[in-house]
């Protein structure tokens, strides 16, 4: 079923959420909350109903719920329109991709933005897609305007490994990935969660995981992640040449803030932002997060 809302379309079947033919980027409980509104927009929908339609049996508190409709009319709202794919092995991406690597992940980027006809926009990269972004601009720099990034890392956790020790933990991490993905009762699950967002509450880490299993299965986890270990843009970052700006948290336990530094040093020209929270996923909410949105926008506007 596809709903009209205001100059948007949300599609039921497909999970979608599109404004003038145009994807935007939803999260699944955000999604939900938008298609229970919908579906019974003639009546009053109250809290409680809603936190059973969602949640479930699960408890979770109505700052969750607030925290949810508070994003729904963001994306509802937005400014500027955000294009959000899924990678390979992930999310509605297929799940059994033939290969991957890091050039097929700067391919995908290509792949998806030729599709779409984009000849000139600007270009957001989040964690490793960070690299991935500066790879696409330092390849095709008539084609991005803006290059932003966020607790991107230059150099992956195996590359940047000083010595024995930390290279065993980056190995010991992919086995506990591959072991503990997507189990709410497993430990390594929280303490997973937890590394993206100390700040979180147990319900936000419960639902961090439960995405887990909707967004890939252990076995691609641990291949991507691989991949991931692995990335080294340190000789390409400085051709880049399109205007940058690099924000990071300064906390941020799971990339450290001296990679965004190590970006920002190594893209000429590049300004850093380092942004006041522990979290690599910032929380709506937190002031880091206004921070975040003001930054972007008076970068994009110039």
């Amino acid at each position: 079923m596809i709903y009209e809302i205001d100059g948007h379309q949300l599609d039921t079947v497909r999970f979608e959420l599109r404004r003038a033919g145009e994807l935007v980027a939803v999260e699944p409980q955000v999604f939900e909350v938008l298609r229970h509104l919908v579906v019974h927009r003639e009546r009053v929908v109250d809290k409680r109903e809603l936190l059973d339609e969602v949640w479930g049996t699960r408890f979770v508190t109505e700052s969750a719920l607030t925290s949810r409709i508070k994003a729904a009319r963001r994306d509802l709202s937005a400014n500027h329109l955000l294009v959000h794919y899924d990678e390979r092995g992930c999310g509605l991406s297929d799940w059994d991709p033939p290969e991957v690597g890091f050039d097929t992940w700067v391919t995908d980027l290509t792949t998806v933005v030729d599709q779409l006809g984009l000849d000139r926009f600007a270009l957001l990269g989040i964690s490793q897609g960070g690299a991935v972004a500066a790879a696409f601009a330092a390849q095709h720099p008539e084609r991005v305007s803006h290059l932003v990034l966020y607790g991107a890392f230059p150099e992956g956790r195996i590359v940047r490994a000083r010595s024995e020790l930390e290279r065993r933990d980056a190995a010991m991490m992919l086995d506990l990935l591959e072991t503990g993905w997507a189990r709410q009762a497993s430990t390594f699950g929280e303490m997973f969660a937890a590394q993206f967002m100390p700040e979180g509450t147990p319900e936000q880490w419960a639902a961090f995981v439960e995405l887990q299993e909707r967004t890939t299965s252990p076995t691609n986890a641990r291949r991507l992640m691989e991949v991931s270990s692995y990335i080294d843009v340190t000789e390409l970052a400085p051709t880049i040449t399109v205007p940058t700006l690099v924000l990071h948290a300064g906390g941020d336990r799971r990339v450290p803030l001296p990679q965004g530094e190590l970006f920002a040093s190594l893209i000429p020209g590049a300004r850093l932002c380092v942004l006041d929270s522990p979290n690599h996923i910032l929380l709506d909410g937190e002031p880091a997060w206004a921070r975040f949105l003001e930054e972007v926008e008076a970068f994009l506007a110039t």
